[in-house]
């Protein structure tokens, strides 16, 4: 289970009829009018649509990762080493 960290909040869910919305949060809004929907392991991710890959880079600093990002899930054993093309 996922660690829930400082910077968690929780958004609403509206149905109605075939359609789903999710209502976020005062602090976690998107700019502009779409955003990209992309279905991951667990879950759902929304990122901002961005086309010019300067804004998108932009964008992606604005939400900093916290400083123990992937910190529990990144304890693997070292690669071990190998004799390649014999």
């Amino acid at each position: 289970m996922a660690r829930k960290g400082k910077a968690d909040k929780t958004a609403r869910l509206i149905t109605r009829g075939s359609h789903q919305y999710v209502v976020l949060p005062k602090g976690v809004e998107f700019k502009g009018d779409k955003v990209r929907v992309r279905k991951v392991a667990r879950g759902v991710l929304l990122e901002p649509f961005v086309l010019d890959l300067k804004d998108w880079f932009a964008e992606l600093g604005r939400h900093p990762l916290s400083d123990d990002f992937m910190a529990e899930w990144r304890n693997q054993p070292p690669t071990p080493k190998r004799k390649l093309f014999e």
